[in-house]
């Protein structure tokens, strides 16, 4: 059973043409540690984590300012979108108002995609760490991930049933991760719309950094780097 206080679910987001949705994301539990804000509009800015228990964790994550080396891309003004993929249900992989709004880049090459960092993970532990990345169109786009030199990448048109999954992340001595979030490769656009962590406690197994999928429709729309 995980360790309620070490799980962690985030959803991202930003003001899209209008102000924080009304009803307050409706569907989206209590587990759901929101994050609003749009890098590019209002700059960088660093948000305590709520565990899934909704308690304010020692885990800093950092959204970098998108005039550095490593930022999120621009177009029109904003690095926010409300087109991400639904279900109509909430029978997705998360509920809807989660997978239907993301913070997007369009930096395509590994090196200059969009940059997450997260401190104040307790030094040397490891984690599980998983994204959806979603947008409703039929164009042909990837996202990639990027973390401890793994890059993995997924088809994010219409995706509301698979996430990119790294496994037994070692955070080392300092307690800090670096996330690079881009377009694969050849493809305009990166997504995150969602993230969890969940800290692998002593004993337990999981298996190699693999991509977590189903037999929807995203089926085998993977890559490993």
């Amino acid at each position: 059973m995980p360790d309620l206080q070490n799980s962690f679910k985030i959803n991202f987001g930003g003001s899209v043409g209008s102000a924080y949705p009304e009803p307050e994301l409706e569907g989206v539990g209590s587990e759901w540690h929101t994050i609003w804000h749009d890098v590019t509009r209002e700059g960088a800015k660093s948000f305590i984590l709520k565990n899934i228990e909704g308690m304010n964790s020692s885990l800093v994550l950092y959204a970098q300012n998108p005039g550095g080396s490593l930022g999120w891309g621009i177009l029109a003004g904003n690095c926010t979108g409300d087109a991400g993929t639904v279900t109509g249900n909430n029978s997705g992989i998360v509920p809807d108002n989660v997978s239907k709004f993301y913070w997007f880049t369009n930096r395509n090459t590994y090196a200059n995609g969009a940059e997450l960092i997260i401190d104040g993970f307790e030094p040397n532990s490891k984690w599980n760490i998983r994204f959806l990345a979603s947008r409703a169109t039929s164009d042909n786009r990837q996202a990639s991930f990027k973390i401890d030199g793994l890059t993995k990448s997924v088809f994010v048109g219409n995706n509301t049933d698979t996430w990119v999954e790294f496994n037994n992340i070692d955070v080392g001595a300092n307690g800090e991760l670096s996330i690079l979030i881009s377009a694969a490769d050849g493809f305009q656009y990166g997504y995150l719309n969602a993230m969890t962590l969940e800290k692998v406690e002593e004993g337990e197994l999981y298996a190699p950094n693999v991509l977590a999928t189903t037999n929807g429709p995203n089926k085998n729309k993977i890559t490993v780097n």
